[in-house]
């Protein structure tokens, strides 16, 4: 009988503590389909699931670290996805994205990568150590750690600001691009930083890890644990921020001259139907228990 009261307790509480988030947060999402990307991105065809699922096995491989010790695991081959698919597609935008502020471009970019990422993988395409370019080590372990595509949260976050500095858009010299491998790269040689963000905390290839968006760029704000973020804080975001605690990261977008907050892997999105959920209710879901920071890299456009 103890054992049903508890039980019987223990669900109430459940219950009264979906209520009550329920009635905290009232997220606002907006599907691909309720507006236009700048950037169109495709829909795979029957041949190109077969190729590009989220089942395919990934790469058994070695790899030598920088300290000596050699790292085995599974590696991603997100690069053939690139291009074969992505790079087909942004070679018809690059000259009109160089035209664009940094932010702008790069929010094209975010919004495009998040979107065909799940036009061909799902909606929830998070895997492990995955990037781009796979310049991550190979994996032992991990959320998908076996399988050939797929980002991580740094990885999704990564992707729109590798892209730009591959295509000309940032200048890796310059420091908007400090959130890609070339640019981190670049500062890293300027002043001494070290690329930690592999196994082990050896180097990976200057791919930015959830521990080096802390150090990169420059703080705007911080949403504290358990709040909401103030009108004020709202009005100094901006495309292309970095949302960051712990272990996790995600991105400010804007789409239809509203913000909204794209992430792979986390609580938000996933809970929200993996649909891009309105900046302010993301952030203090995100910022929930602990501190959120708020980075950029970009010049100021507000």
């Amino acid at each position: 009988m103890n054992k049903i009261n508890q039980s019987a307790k223990y669900l109430l509480i459940v219950i009264l503590a979906s209520l009550i988030a329920c009635e905290k947060y009232d997220v606002k999402t907006i599907s691909y389909n309720e507006f236009e990307p700048f950037i169109e991105a495709p829909a795979p065809n029957e041949n190109d699931k077969q190729i590009f699922n989220l089942d395919v096995e990934g790469v058994s491989k070695k790899v030598l670290a920088d300290n000596g010790d050699t790292l085995s695991g599974f590696a991603t081959n997100n690069k053939k996805f690139f291009i074969s698919v992505v790079d087909p597609v942004l070679k018809n935008y690059v000259e009109e994205l160089k035209k664009q502020s940094p932010a702008e471009a790069i929010n094209n970019l975010a919004i495009f990568s998040h979107q065909v990422y799940q036009n061909y993988f799902g909606k929830g395409f998070y895997r492990w150590g995955g990037d781009i370019f796979d310049l991550d080590h190979p994996q032992k372990r991990g959320s998908r750690y076996d399988k050939l595509y797929g980002l991580d949260c740094s990885g999704f976050i990564n992707m729109p600001y590798e892209l730009a500095v591959h295509y000309g858009i940032l200048d890796s010299l310059d420091e908007s691009s400090a959130f890609s491998s070339k640019g981190f790269k670049e500062f890293s040689l300027n002043t001494g930083l070290e690329d930690g963000g592999g196994r082990n905390k050896t180097s990976n290839n200057f791919r930015i890890d959830t521990y080096d968006i802390f150090r990169l760029g420059r703080l705007v704000t911080t949403i504290e644990a358990g709040t909401f973020p103030t009108d004020e804080q709202m009005k100094m975001l901006q495309p292309g921020d970095l949302v960051g605690r712990a272990g996790h990261v995600g991105m400010i977008v804007k789409i239809n001259s509203k913000l909204y907050y794209l992430e792979s892997g986390g609580r938000v999105l996933p809970n929200n139907g993996y649909k891009p959920a309105d900046a302010k209710n993301a952030l203090a879901i995100f910022a929930e228990r602990r501190p959120v920071y708020i980075r950029r890299s970009l010049p100021d456009s507000n």
